[in-house]
């Protein structure tokens, strides 16, 4: 078969790829092993992969995954921007064994994001950290693109993909604490269970197929290339209930606390646990990756001018991007603020139901029709805005993490009263606003006055097993503690995610 080169330019470096008829500009992307993201992971769907094209004299922007590539193509990339990422969590209540002579690394690979942590084992002392976005993230935003992705035979690249950016981060963190890769004696992973098959290149297939089995559940040790030691991975309850919730809970401390608690991890996927001591309930919901800013027509991660937050100012909406600059679009917790915003001022309706200007004279000037779908203008030259569908996709994903909760609640036979305790985990769960969670019916509102942001509880987890023997046989024993309902397949889940899609009172 004939072969063609392809140019790419990004962040002022330049890549020559040999590519073949019928290739797509996304397929020549991801050959290269280059941080680039594409939600939708090819379909076309999203519309946010967008390229500057140089071809045979023209030049113009275009979708990466709808472009065939030619000889001599030249694709410009935007160079990958510095990304918001949760590092903190809530800190475990395990303390360090010491007296060990080395180094230790615990690492989360989360489906958006990666954040390791190196460790002195000898008093436990945390050197250093870092975080950086996973760059799966070409092959699309969620666990469910990865597994399609892998089934078209790029389990190897995204295995490539996620151990390269490991790498660089060990020699990034180990330069500036001053050791060697030879000194790292122990290491720990934790990650859903998807990620964690990835990174040790087994096929993540059946965990996208009913019965949704998947290959291992690990709890394990496995050897990686360029790893001086065995690397433990965190043990997995489900397909979809992996080892970044059980990393999670003991962080949590939900296997040691006496009355009931909720823990809800909002990243691109809902995972959802629900007990104490005595029994641990977890699920997962197809929230899709709507909280992280992905499905939303100018939704972006959390990237310099990502609007971040907002508020009510003078009657009108007001709101601040990271870093501070002019606003490119909006990321998960700007999304809800903005949604909650638009409800209490009856922008929309508790059907979701985004009104016409006539309907709303209060806000008429900066309501408007865009494609043939109504909009809330959210800048003054009407450049951004939230559509129709943008407001169907939130009630999507709010629905399915409240009902997930009452299945839990269902399970238990308890009632909203009988929690004492809601952690909410998660880059975008450290940063969301709970108030505006609360209005538009993702989290319970009675529970507002008990509800804490616990960040990234998956390396917390990972570090917990990494320093205490004690963590690590506590994570195993979440084995027999733990159970798992299937959401796909329960009747309740579709009962209560019909109830809940409507928009609580205000």
């Amino acid at each position: 078969m004939s072969t063609f080169t392809v140019i790419i330019k990004t962040q002022g470096n330049v890549v020559e790829m040999q590519a073949t008829p019928g290739q797509s500009a996304l397929d020549v992307i991801q050959d290269a092993g280059l941080n680039f993201s594409a939600p939708c992971g090819g379909n076309g769907k999203c519309g946010k992969c967008m390229i500057y094209v140089h071809e045979s004299g023209s030049s113009g922007l275009r979708l990466a995954c709808r472009t065939d590539v030619s000889d001599q193509m030249i694709l410009e990339l935007d160079g990958p921007e510095t990304m918001m990422i949760e590092e903190d969590a809530v800190v475990s209540s395990y303390a360090p064994d010491t007296g060990r002579a080395g180094i230790g690394v615990a690492l989360d690979i989360g489906t958006t994001t990666l954040a390791c942590r190196l460790f002195d084992l000898d008093n436990g002392q945390l050197l250093e950290s870092a975080a950086r976005v996973n760059p799966q993230a070409v092959w699309g935003a969620d666990v469910i693109s990865r597994i399609d992705a892998s089934v078209d035979g790029k389990l190897s690249q995204m295995q490539d993909a996620v151990l390269r950016a490991v790498d660089q981060m060990l020699d990034e963190l180990l330069s500036k604490a001053r050791h060697k890769r030879s000194e790292i004696i122990d290491f720990t992973i934790a990650g859903n269970t998807v990620m964690q098959h990835i990174a040790v290149g087994l096929p993540p297939d059946s965990i996208g197929l009913n019965p949704f089995i998947p290959l291992s559940l690990f709890g394990d040790l496995r050897e990686l290339p360029d790893i001086p030691c065995p690397i433990w991975f965190a043990p997995c309850i489900a397909s979809y209930v992996g080892g970044d919730i059980t990393a999670g809970m003991i962080a949590t401390d939900m296997h040691k606390a006496e009355y009931k608690q909720v823990l809800v991890d909002l990243g691109t996927n809902g995972e959802l646990s629900l007990g104490n001591k005595d029994g641990i309930i977890a699920c997962a919901t197809a929230a899709g990756p709507v909280f992280e800013g992905a499905n939303i027509y100018f939704g972006m991660p959390a990237l310099p001018g990502a609007i971040s937050s907002a508020w009510s100012e003078d009657g009108h909406l007001a709101f601040e991007t990271i870093g501070g600059v002019a606003p490119k679009g909006v990321c998960g917790t700007g999304l809800v603020d903005i949604a909650a915003y638009m409800y209490k001022n009856g922008i929309f309706d508790a059907t979701g139901y985004l009104l016409d200007a006539e309907d709303c004279p209060e806000h008429a000037a900066w309501l408007g029709v865009e494609n043939g779908l109504n909009v809330f203008y959210l800048t003054e030259d009407k450049s951004l805005y939230i559509t129709q569908r943008d407001i169907r996709n939130i009630q999507l994903g709010k629905s399915a993490v409240y009902s997930g909760i009452m299945v839990l609640m269902d399970a238990a036979g308890l009632g909203l009263e009988d929690i004492h305790r809601l952690d909410i985990a998660g880059g975008f769960g450290k940063h969301i606003n709970l108030e505006s969670a609360a209005t538009l019916g993702i989290i319970p509102a009675s529970w507002l006055d008990r509800a804490y942001a616990v960040g990234n509880s998956s390396v917390e987890g990972a570090s917990a097993a990494l320093l205490s023997a004690a963590a690590r046989a506590d994570m195993m024993g979440l084995w027999d503690l733990a159970e798992y309902i299937e959401l796909s397949t329960s009747a309740r889940f579709n009962e209560f995610f019909i109830e809940n899609m409507m928009f609580p009172e205000n």
